[in-house]
């Protein structure tokens, strides 16, 4: 099954995206930029880990082989890893196809925040693999019930000598579904700001690969690299961290402790979609990437919500998609301590991204 039929299953943990390009550097024209090459097979081999622990340690570890649309999603592929990437397919670029494998980095970081380019140049060149940080886009997720704001993408290289930079969004076919320009860059150009695409709330969910060009000469623009966009119609953020509190349970005569317990908070986190209320507990050993998993688990498990929407955990986020495509629902959240005396502000914080999904 080619992994890109999936584009739009969520599945943080681990991975990366690689995109498949051509270039003719031979050629006498002025534009010798990259150029999309879809369907092309490609193997990748994993060579060893560059640091530790990798962030994805299950999965695609060893050898995977996929069709590009012209992007792949490597599901679960360690990253803070070396790999080798084999261009297999005999057209329409044979050349690349019988010449050594490109090694290339891929740095840690979230799921699907590296996009490797992977490109075949037509001259004894062969293959290079991109060994870049890539782009990271903020705010991660990008949600369709939040269609204004600004959009920062972080990385190296950024440039407004001839205009600002643009972000391009595409889906894992390569259909351009979103662009935008940035309105400003970073003094040192590690960095570049602009606008939430104003067409957000009608994109699909799922994972979109972000590619940054800068301006140049003549209206044109110059590819300088890419990352992943996660678009989900609405999620809610959970904060805060398991709070104790050390309680005397046995006073002497004169008013001093003898014995001390501690004792933990402990709580309810929910959220209420449509009017449902959705619940976990929490205790000694909660964090909120563990309730945001238990969270995204307790309403895709309830009858009464899941389906009308579906959840997933990511990292500190549960991001919730509707499943008709068009609907629209009511989205609250809470967090409530159990022990209001020894924890009056409880531990943890629950944030909706929008009142409405």
């Amino acid at each position: 099954m080619n992994r890109n039929d999936n584009c739009h299953k969520l599945l943080p943990g681990g991975g990366f995206l690689a995109w498949t390009r051509g270039q003719d550097i031979t050629s006498t024209s002025l534009n010798r930029l990259p150029f999309d090459v879809p369907n092309v097979i490609v193997q990748g081999n994993w060579k060893d880990d560059s640091c530790a622990p990798p962030y994805a340690s299950a999965g695609d570890a060893s050898t995977w082989t996929y069709t590009s649309n012209p992007t792949i999603i490597v599901w679960n592929g360690r990253t803070c890893a070396h790999w080798t990437f084999f261009w297999q397919s005999p057209t329409p670029w044979g050349g690349c196809a019988f010449l050594p494998g490109a090694d290339g980095y891929v740095p840690g970081g979230a799921p699907y925040t590296i996009v490797m380019t992977y490109t075949c140049q037509l001259t004894d060149a062969g293959p290079i693999l991109a060994d870049a940080l890539g782009i990271n886009f903020s705010p991660a997720p990008t949600f369709t019930n939040v269609t204004s704001g600004t959009m920062t993408a972080n990385g190296a290289g950024f440039n407004s000598a001839n205009g600002m930079p643009l972000f391009q969004y595409f889906d894992q076919n390569g259909t351009l579904v979103a662009q935008t320009n940035a309105t400003s860059v970073a003094s040192n150009g590690n960095s570049a700001t602009g606008p939430v695409p104003s067409n957000i709330g009608s994109v699909p969910p799922g994972i979109y690969t972000g590619l940054v060009s800068n301006a140049a000469s003549g209206g044109s623009y110059t590819y300088l690299n890419g990352g992943s966009v996660v678009v989900a119609n609405g999620g809610v953020t959970i904060d805060g961290q398991e709070q104790s509190t050390d309680v005397c349970t046995r006073w002497l005569a004169g008013g001093d402790c003898q014995l001390w317990r501690t004792v933990y908070d402990h709580g309810t986190v929910s959220i209420t979609v449509n009017g449902v209320v959705s619940s976990v507990s929490y205790s000694s050993n909660s964090t909120p990437s563990t309730l945001a998993t238990a969270l995204a688990n307790a309403i895709n498990a309830n009858t009464s919500i899941n389906t009308l929407v579906s959840a997933t955990a990511w990292d500190t986020k549960v991001l919730i998609n509707v499943t008709q495509s068009g609907s629209h629902y009511s989205l609250s959240a809470t967090a409530t301590s159990g022990d209001t005396n020894n924890f009056p502000d409880g531990s943890f914080s629950a944030y909706p991204s929008a009142p409405t999904l």
